[in-house]
């Protein structure tokens, strides 16, 4: 009797669990109800139940919501919801969709960009400062992600709003890791002016670091002996002599 009830159980529980998931849900016909009826799915990228709803819901996947009017593939960019943002890419996604600030889905991707890129986001778009996908990175010290990125970028050396390359924003910010910045083929010695060595010296406690990325520079822009031309510009350098005598 007692095997019997638990197989009766057993049953009902796969009876359930059945009819839970036939059951039809759908999206609220209202965007602004429905986008947020979505975006906790998006950021714990929870792809089926967010390709469940879309299926027979006329919601537009690039319905600009909240203050700073950003899209679902926003979201999932930022969230690094991989599933969800090539779900809402199939779907129709504007990859270079810009928010009130003019910044892409690729600005706000976190370690996603290729598949972007997949869906031809545009890597060159400047957000209302300026600032490409390439810049935003280099602010936020995340150069790992430089190297196949910038394969992508028609100019490097574009310049933001206040006159700024890529480069001088990460030296303004102070990484360390900015020497990975040597990535950039189109990185020459021109960038190495007294303005860029001042901006080395305001950044970085281990003068060394500096140094190692004027050798890089002078290598990748073809000079015959990098660590002469880099000791060049070094040694005619007033804030280095400062920097010595200090």
């Amino acid at each position: 009797m007692e095997r019997a009830m638990e197989h009766l159980n057993v049953q009902l529980n796969r009876l359930t669990r059945s009819l839970r998931r036939a059951r039809t849900v759908e999206l609220p016909e209202d965007s602004e109800t429905a986008v947020y009826t979505l975006m906790p799915m998006v950021m714990a990228d929870q792809h089926r139940s967010v390709s469940e709803l879309l299926l027979n819901s006329k919601f537009d996947v690039n319905y600009a919501f909240g203050r700073v009017k950003r899209s679902l593939l926003h979201i999932a960019a930022n969230c690094g919801s991989v599933e969800c943002l090539v779900l809402l890419l199939k779907r129709g996604a504007n990859p270079n969709y810009q928010d009130i600030s003019g910044c892409t889905p690729l600005h706000l991707a976190k370690c996603i960009y290729v598949e972007l890129l997949e869906f031809n986001a545009d890597v060159n778009i400047c957000n209302n400062e300026g600032l490409t996908a390439i810049h935003w990175l280099s602010v936020n010290g995340r150069t790992e992600l430089l190297h196949d990125l910038v394969q992508h970028v028609s100019n490097v050396d574009v310049e933001d709003a206040m006159g700024q390359t890529a480069l001088h924003v990460a030296c303004q910010n102070g990484h360390k890791t900015v020497r990975n910045l040597s990535v950039f083929t189109a990185c020459t010695l021109a960038l190495c002016s007294l303005k860029m060595i001042y901006i080395f010296f305001c950044s970085f406690v281990k003068v060394h670091v500096m140094f190692l990325f004027l050798t890089d520079c002078a290598v990748s822009s073809g000079q015959r002996s990098g660590h002469q031309q880099a000791q060049c510009i070094w040694s005619h350098s007033t804030l280095f002599r400062l920097q010595v005598s200090s």
